[in-house]
């Protein structure tokens, strides 16, 4: 919305690039920039855009319309693949080939700038008048604007200190006397800038991509190209490198499926984080008491420990009344019982801070609430 520049930018190579005023509008534009990837010569290509999930890709959903409604709908196929919501691969389909918007913050939740650095590659993140080319601060923007570098003013940045910032810009502009053939500040094109600033976020995260995919084939032999997310690549990393070895040791994972993890998927609830105002009554004196353990659930439930219980009274569910039998099992199975059951329950009504937690439909999603009665 900001910057009117679009690079298309893969191989290593620049191979097209457009500007907002060579076409009738910015939608005319990324139409146009789609369109050349459109090619058989691309299919299998994996394109990445940082932040596509939660920006970008409501943008390009929008363009990428626009070409079905023009051609072929038999022809072109626009498949979203979301999840919890967010975007997470738009495939393209145009005729036996294909190809694939990614989010590269979906696999590095960091910023271009971090990133940069992190992995250490050539070009870093620079600095751009967003400002200067939104009506909220210029009112007179000229995309072919030619002139004196945009004051400092242009380049606020909520995530730099005044310091930093006018540190950065001073940088800016000795960058741009060194680069420019005139060393003249009032050579300053909008239009070159902004080619130069999108062309280096391009390479920059191309080359972020290139080494880390680069380190997770040398340590694991996988492509990163494979896995949208890091929670996915996480799980491709286990299973290719470490499942086997657990499994030789005896402890093998089940894949489950179908409807048996549909059941055991409704007692995962995760967690609840509650906050209460702590009482400051005659019976502790005004003292208030604050814990703060590390890893209290898994400890106690790999010992087999009862959970521990801090209150007396019935604001919180202190003990479970019942036995675990089966006709079908032996007696031995029900003194130590281990495993998944269906149980019935029923809690005190008068419980003020309920925490037995079941997966609801709304009618409007699945959510998790922590009912009282049976």
């Amino acid at each position: 919305q900001h910057i009117p520049y679009c690079i298309c930018y893969y191989d290593g190579k620049i191979k097209h690039s457009y500007y907002v005023t060579d076409f009738k509008d910015h939608k005319d534009m990324i139409i146009n920039a789609i369109q050349s990837l459109l090619k058989p010569k691309y299919s299998g290509y994996s394109i990445y855009v940082h932040n596509l999930s939660n920006f970008d890709g409501i943008f390009l959903l929008n363009s990428f319309v626009s070409i079905t409604d023009n051609s072929d709908n038999n022809k072109i196929k626009i498949t979203p693949i979301l999840k919890d919501g967010k975007m997470i691969v738009i495939k393209i389909k145009f005729g036996k080939y294909n190809i694939s918007f990614k989010d590269s913050f979906l696999l590095l939740p960091l910023s271009l700038k971090k990133l940069a650095i992190q992995f250490n590659v050539n070009h870093l993140k620079t600095i751009f008048p967003y400002n200067f080319v939104n009506d909220k601060f210029n009112q007179h923007i000229d995309l072919n604007y030619f002139g004196m570098i945009p004051d400092i003013k242009f380049f606020d940045n909520d995530m730099l200190q005044v310091i930093e910032l006018r540190n950065i810009y001073l940088k800016f502009i000795e960058n741009f006397l060194d680069t420019s053939p005139d060393k003249d500040l009032k050579k300053w094109s909008l239009r070159s800038e902004t080619i130069k600033y999108c062309m280096n976020d391009c390479v920059s995260l191309y080359e972020i991509l290139i080494n880390f995919n680069q380190v997770i084939f040398n340590k694991f032999s996988l492509n990163i190209n494979n896995f949208p997310t890091l929670p996915s690549l996480t799980f491709g990393l286990f299973r290719a490198n470490f499942l086997n070895k657990i499994n030789k040791l005896g402890y093998n994972i089940p894949l489950i499926k179908g409807e048996m993890f549909e059941d055991l998927k409704k007692s995962y609830t995760g967690g609840a984080t509650e906050m209460y105002i702590p009482s400051n009554s005659d019976d502790n004196e005004g003292k208030v008491y604050g814990y703060d353990v590390n890893s209290l659930y898994p400890t106690n439930m790999s010992k087999g420990f009862y959970m521990p219980v801090i209150s007396k009274k019935i604001n919180y569910i202190t003990y479970f009344e019942g036995n675990l039998y089966s006709h079908d099992l032996p007696n031995n199975f029900t003194k130590n019982a281990f495993g998944f059951f269906n149980v019935d329950l029923k809690t005190f009504k008068e419980i003020q801070h309920p925490i037995l937690q079941i997966k609801h439909n709304t009618g409007n999603g699945i959510r998790t609430i922590s009912p009282l009665g049976r």
